[in-house]
This record gives C-alpha cells, sequence and structure tokens, in this order.
C-alpha cells in the first residue's frame, strides 16, 4: 500500500478533494524534500507553508513522510481552514501547525516569517474572470483561474517576491497561457518547469521557484 493510500482525508463539499494534481504536486515536493533532508539525517526543524492548504491533504501526506515539518498555511476560505485543521490534528497529531484564513500569504510579515518551502496547487482552470471577482462560492473560487488559466499563478507568484525562502512549487495547466508568467513573471525568481503528467486531454505541469541569485548579490 503507498503513502497515498494510507489514510483518508474528511472531505466539504466546499473545500477542494484532493485529485490527481494533489497527489503530483505531493510527489514532486516528497521528491525534492528526499534530496535536501534524507529521512535520518535532520534533526532541525524546517519550516514549511501550503498556499491554499484546503483539506490538508498535501501537508499531512508530507508531514507523515517528514516528522521534523513545521507546517504553516493559508486558505481564502474558512471551511477549509476548518477542515484543514481537523484533518491534520487528526492524522499528523505529532506535527506543529498553524493554519490561517487568509488571501495568498499576506498574512505573514515577510520580514519575520521565513519557510523553507512554499507549496501551493492554484486554481488554474480556464474561466471567466467573474468566477474570481464576483462569486462567493468557495468551491469555485477554488479552480477558477480566469480567462487565461494563470490569474491567481500570476498574484502568487508576484507574492512570493516579498519573501525569503529556499524553493517554492506550483503547478498549472498545459492549456494554459503559461508563457507569460515563465517570460515575464518576475526579475528577482527563477521559474523552471519540474515535471508534467498527463491527465485527460491536458498536461499538469509543476513548477518550481528559486529566488535568482544573480538579483540577491546585486541587492546585497
Amino acid at each position: 500500500m503507498s503513502l497515498r493510500e494510507s489514510f483518508q482525508v474528511r472531505t466539504h463539499p466546499e473545500v477542494y478533494n484532493p485529485d490527481e494534481d494533489s497527489w503530483f504536486l505531493a510527489e514532486n515536493i516528497k521528491d525534492f524534500f528526499l534530496k535536501e533532508h534524507p529521512i535520518g539525517q535532520y534533526t532541525k526543524k524546517c519550516s514549511v507553508c501550503e498556499v491554499g492548504v484546503g483539506t490538508g491533504y498535501i501537508s499531512i501526506y508530507l508531514g507523515k513522510t517528514f516528522p521534523n515539518l513545521q507546517i504553516f498555511g493559508t486558505d481564502i476560505s474558512l471551511y477549509a481552514v476548518s477542515l484543514g485543521s481537523e484533518n491534520m490534528k487528526k492524522l499528523i497529531p505529532e506535527i506543529e501547525f498553524n493554519l490561517y484564513c487568509a488571501d495568498l500569504m499576506s498574512c505573514f510579515d515577510s520580514n519575520k516569517f521565513t519557510p523553507e518551502i512554499i507549496y501551493f496547487n492554484p486554481p488554474y482552470v480556464r474561466t471567466p474572470l467573474v468566477e474570481i471577482t464576483d462569486n462567493n462560492s468557495p468551491i469555485q473560487r477554488s479552480w477558477a483561474g480566469g480567462p487565461d488559466g494563470i490569474t491567481i499563478i500570476k498574484e502568487f507568484i508576484k507574492e512570493l517576491e516579498r519573501f525569503n525562502f529556499k524553493k517554492a512549487f506550483f503547478l498549472s495547466s498545459s492549456l494554459n497561457s503559461n508563457e507569460e508568467f515563465l517570460i515575464n513573471g518576475s526579475s528577482t525568481l527563477v521559474i523552471s518547469e519540474l515535471s508534467k503528467k498527463k491527465i485527460a486531454d491536458e498536461h499538469l505541469l509543476c513548477y518550481s521557484v528559486a529566488p535568482n541569485s544573480r538579483e540577491i548579490a546585486f541587492r546585497d
């Protein structure tokens, strides 16, 4: 039995359920962690932040593999924050976690909050912009990515510029206008396609983000 099959999170009709994209992102983050922190070879707390925590599935998945994580999470939906907290208390009771109801990472002071890893399974489905701006349904907002599919992704990339972190991960779809953030996304960050997975008539794309070392050196 795989780790993915070994536990189930409680769900809610207004919170996005774990699906192929959740599992895909979780596996990519786990693979990175295994390279950076081989199991049994690290003892210090490692701070991570999940944006759009939903049911808490991805952070729980990581917490079951890496018991020294200190997890922070945000979600714009109060349903998700409540549900994610409930699932984490039940499934990873030994892990220290703090969840906040907030838009992206707006609740954190970038001068004090320095997570090693940030990850986000964003709304990336192409939708009319009104589904983002005028829609109060939490479940619809969990997938509504705007006309180009990357409206929220671009906001996330802009938000990352405020923080000192080691690596960030997020998903998009091959049906989206991803060239826009790859070419014009940020002068202070390096965004790269890490892996992809075929799903129906599209590919899920996992991207990694790292601070631009040349830009950091210039600022220093």
